[in-house]
């Protein structure tokens, strides 16, 4: 596998060269655990929720939607007795102040995704939660 560095200037990922990367140091070892696909599988079917805007708050330092924001939007669409055992979350591209999000949800009793679109539907970010549905008795 390869390393990669993003070209800032052209929104880009771009190889790097191993002596710079070597500058850095080793890098350790990946952790031991369940290591998830890079993809998430797009819905084919879903509910589409209300539009909303992006918010100041939203952004990060590159004024863009900082990527914790895009898991707490998704959040928002859990049903109240879903409790979370794993989230993986896809970026697909960045979003920016006042850009239109189109959510679109879908829920299984394993898990709940949520794609988080702009207004032509190519997803800003995909969330998916899975865990399970809590018992009634459960707090």
């Amino acid at each position: 596998s390869s390393d990669l560095l993003m070209d800032m200037e052209n929104q880009r990922p771009c190889v790097v060269d191993h002596q710079e990367m070597a500058a850095y140091g080793p890098l350790q070892e990946k952790l031991e655990m369940d290591y998830q696909p890079r993809k998430i599988a797009r819905l084919k079917e879903f509910e589409e929720k209300e539009h909303f805007t992006v918010s100041r708050h939203h952004l990060d330092t590159n004024n863009h939607v900082n990527n914790g924001q895009y898991i707490g939007m998704a959040e928002e669409y859990l049903p109240r007795d879903f409790r979370v055992d794993r989230v993986c979350v896809e970026y697909c591209m960045q979003a920016y102040l006042h850009d239109e999000v189109v959510p679109r949800i879908g829920i299984t009793e394993e898990d709940v995704t949520v794609m988080l679109c702009a207004a032509g539907g190519k997803p800003y970010a995909i969330v998916r939660f899975t865990g399970r549905r809590s018992a009634a008795n459960e707090v």
